[in-house]
């Protein structure tokens, strides 16, 4: 399991290489919850229109750890591909999960200053990923 999750975030990590990377931090009226706080609310979620009514998951926007383009766009292209409103859920939660609340920080690896003709920059993505009890780096 541990593996299929690296997977998906190193794929999209390459998918999402060039675009901005950084964290959209909440305002200080509205700060965002922990993410085991906020799944265990009921209160304001949107509920599937299938049998089992069930809830959506996801940090709101503004608290999602690595928003990704190309991750929401899978989301929506999915989204009329699924006939069951509760399995679709399922998928919509579960799917961008680790982007949304595992990844702690990313950007991109220094270069050796003392190199000729280097910059302060490399070309490196690196990625910190909380996956319960371990870290990723």
């Amino acid at each position: 399991m541990l593996s299929a999750v690296v997977l998906l975030l190193l794929s999209i990590l390459s998918l999402a290489s060039h675009q901005s990377l950084s964290y959209a931090a909440p305002t200080t009226n509205d700060p965002c919850p922990p993410y085991e706080a906020f799944s265990k609310s009921r209160s304001n979620k949107h509920l599937s229109q299938g049998r089992h009514q069930l809830p959506l998951q996801r940090p709101a926007e503004r608290c999602r750890k690595f928003p990704s383009p190309a991750l929401e766009k899978t989301i929506v292209r999915l989204r009329d591909k699924v006939a069951d409103p509760d399995l679709f859920r399922l998928f919509e939660n579960s799917y961008p999960n680790t982007l949304d609340t595992a990844v702690l920080w990313t950007g991109f690896a220094a270069r050796d200053t003392s190199a000729p003709e280097s910059s302060d920059v490399s070309d490196e993505d690196l990625a910190f990923v909380i996956t319960g009890d371990m870290y990723v780096h």
